[in-house]
């Protein structure tokens, strides 16, 4: 028996970032005309494909049930069934799975490379069921990275007679959160797909997961300072910040009052400034994408001491607690 079937998928390409919602995956059925499998004589011909359904979904699936015409309802020994990928729509097939008929039983499914010779590996999911009478419903499954368009095509043999049933186009659509990934996500296994696909990466998705993060975690403030005595006064004669990146927004509160400026340097506010003892003053340094940092210090008799440290919510002055 052999058919012979082409399908064309495109994967949505949507805008990264937006986060408006998707619908989940995509199923569509693609129709051949029935009678037009090819045969020789009453004994050999090869089963009359009529249907073909594709199902993809969100969490990197894809299914390819395929309906064909033979009055056994199942794969025999000698008919070998195949879905044939290329992943680079450059006319270059990539790999396949293929589905051998057994005299009993049901069919072997593998996954094969391709080239100068074929290796086939067992692992790949799929059955064959009987459907309505005189028909049965061989069906791939498998997990997809982050394809964009690819062709597919799907070919039943049997002694060298086959049914082409057309070209289709199938679209994944397995975004639902817009951030321009989809599929499967495997850590090490050189695949683009997606870890979170309800929750858009975006452009803090430093990892290129589709998770937002990993967030960079900004340092601990760090500052120096000069103080002495005026008179019965404590003076600050500087307050400098040291460590804040450049551009990065530091905010130091005093009292009721706060003050902000971007990266290191001094704080005016606090130059030249009396100072009591018991006097704290609250640190922060925060950035959109970034998570941030604060320190909170007492003035004592024997200069700043730290009371408490910690993080602050992504890209806000509201402390939180630290990833």
């Amino acid at each position: 028996m052999t058919n012979t079937l082409r399908l064309a998928m495109i994967i949505a390409v949507l805008a990264l970032g937006l986060a408006a919602p998707a619908n989940a995956g995509n199923r569509q059925l693609f129709f051949d005309p029935a009678g037009d499998n090819e045969g020789r004589g009453t004994q050999t011909f090869a089963s009359d494909i009529t249907q073909i359904e594709v199902t993809s979904q969100d969490n990197g699936s894809l299914t390819v049930a395929v309906t064909l015409l033979y009055s056994g309802q199942r794969l025999e020994q000698g008919d070998i069934l195949s879905i044939r990928f290329d992943t680079n729509r450059d006319g270059n097939e990539n790999f396949r799975l293929v589905a051998f008929g057994n005299a009993t039983g049901p069919p072997t499914f593998n996954l094969c490379t391709v080239g100068a010779t074929q290796r086939c590996e067992l692992g790949i999911s799929g059955t064959d069921r009987p459907g309505a009478a005189g028909s049965h419903v061989v069906t791939f499954e498998l997990r997809f990275a982050n394809w964009f368009v690819i062709d597919v095509a799907v070919v039943s043999e049997y002694e060298g007679r086959r049914d082409v049933a057309g070209v289709y186009t199938f679209n994944v659509n397995a975004d639902p959160d817009r951030d321009g990934r989809s599929g499967a996500w495997e850590p090490g296994a050189g695949l683009n797909g997606d870890r979170c696909p309800t929750v858009p990466g975006g452009r803090y998705d430093s990892d290129r997961d589709g998770c937002p993060g990993p967030f960079e975690r900004l340092p601990t403030p760090s500052f120096s300072y000069n103080a002495g005595v005026v008179g019965s006064q404590i003076v600050l004669r500087q307050f400098r910040i040291r460590n804040a990146p450049r551009g990065v927004p530091v905010y130091v509160r005093v009292g009721s009052r706060t003050v902000r400026r971007r990266g290191s340097g001094p704080i005016g506010v606090l130059q030249q400034r009396p100072i009591r003892v018991g006097t704290r003053i609250t640190i922060t340094y925060a950035a959109a994408g970034k998570i941030g940092r604060y320190k909170v210090v007492r003035f004592t008799a024997r200069g700043f001491r730290t009371v408490r440290t910690g993080c602050t919510a992504l890209g806000s002055r509201r402390p939180a607690r630290c990833p």
